[in-house]
């Protein structure tokens, strides 16, 4: 028992170190090395690892990645698809809104309205002391100009002109519009020979979060502050993107190269094909290509115009075509089509203003 405890074995290699340790303590790692089932690894060369080639190649791959990355970007259209779902999205933010202040504006109609100075203007208009008495008592007759169509009120910074003077489809009413500190009030008298007023009201006004409002005769134009966005508001409620506003630099350059009809041409081709114009003193754009013509209504008188020339009825602020007829439009219809031309259409020198025909390519549906 105590010769099988003397005899020790060490990783199963058959190797009676005891004995080794007895006889030569310096042979123990000779023993072990020269025994075929014993194996001692080193760290060598063959170790595994990164080594400088591949770690080289690895970057190059990366590099090829990364320029085939930027150049589907640039030239695949991702940059500027990303940039316009942001002005889309915008768009849609500012349209939600200007119908908030539409609502509000509509609200404001089956209400009644008060001012802090409506109380005053009530008590100067239809007070006790006023009670039967002609409105023309309360006119300044040394400021007022009856020639001009200018009236001044005596003793409140009140004037009108001609313009704010509205009557009733029967006659019997006149109505007397008239803005006081920023707000709008019409006043309502009888028209008869001693014009007494009857009732005073605070006019419904569009306001519009972040946006500056103009009042036009169709409606608003709308402009955003921030992203300086414009749009049109119609008194029916639709909202027209305004894109055919011409900033001042536009207008100058359109101006100074009108042709013999009283039209502002944009844009020509060869022979005059294809053909972009502000027509009739900027009341409608109009494009002739290849026999077919693109007409595209900005004020009433410009409306008139195209029904004149093609015998139906069209809305403002949509594109129509039709048949190009010397002197009318044939087939005369509403066009939702992509552009029916390009920039590549003209030569540099025949675009008189490149932002404006940007403009006009950019609002047909694409």
């Amino acid at each position: 028992m105590k010769k099988q405890k003397e005899r020790l074995y060490a990783n199963n290699v058959g190797v009676d170190l005891v004995s080794a340790q007895k006889e030569n303590k310096g042979q123990i790692w000779n023993l072990l090395l020269q025994n075929p089932k014993f194996k001692f690894q080193t760290l060598t060369s063959n170790a595994k690892g990164i080594t400088l080639i591949a770690l080289i190649i690895t970057i190059i791959v990366m590099l090829i990645l990364v320029g085939v990355t930027i150049n589907v970007a640039l030239n695949g259209g991702l940059f500027g698809k990303a940039i316009e779902a942001v002005n889309k999205t915008e768009e849609e933010k500012e349209k939600e809104l200007i119908q908030v202040g539409y609502s509000d504006y509509c609200m404001q109609e089956y209400s009644p309205q008060k001012t802090d100075d409506f109380d005053m203007l009530e008590s100067y208009f239809l007070g006790e002391k006023r009670q039967g008495l002609d409105i023309n008592t309360l006119v300044d007759n040394e400021k007022s100009d009856e020639e001009e169509g200018i009236i001044v009120f005596k003793d409140v910074d009140i004037t009108i002109i001609e313009e704010d003077l509205e009557f009733s489809e029967d006659e019997k009413y006149c109505y007397i519009h008239f803005e006081y500190k920023n707000h709008k009030y019409k006043l309502t008298c009888n028209s008869g020979n001693q014009m007494m007023t009857q009732k005073l009201e605070v006019e419904p006004t569009l306001q519009v979060q972040d946006a500056v409002v103009k009042e036009e005769t169709d409606g608003w134009n709308i402009v955003f502050t921030a992203s300086g966005n414009s749009y049109d508001l119609l008194h029916d409620g639709r909202i027209v993107n305004a894109w055919w506003k011409l900033t001042e630099e536009e207008s100058k350059a359109i101006s100074s190269y009108d042709d013999a009809a009283g039209g502002y041409i944009i844009a020509k081709g060869d022979n005059y094909q294809p053909y972009v114009a502000l027509e009739w003193n900027k009341d409608a754009i109009y494009i002739i290509n290849s026999g077919t013509v693109y007409v595209f209504a900005l004020t009433d008188d410009g409306k008139q115009r195209i029904e004149d020339l093609s015998y139906v009825s069209i809305d403002k602020y949509k594109w129509y075509y039709g048949t190009d007829n010397i002197g009318s439009i044939e087939n005369c219809k509403e066009y939702k089509g992509n552009s029916p031309i390009s920039s590549d259409d003209f030569k540099n020198e025949e675009i008189i203003c490149k932002s404006y025909l940007e403009k006009i390519i950019n609002s047909f549906e694409n």
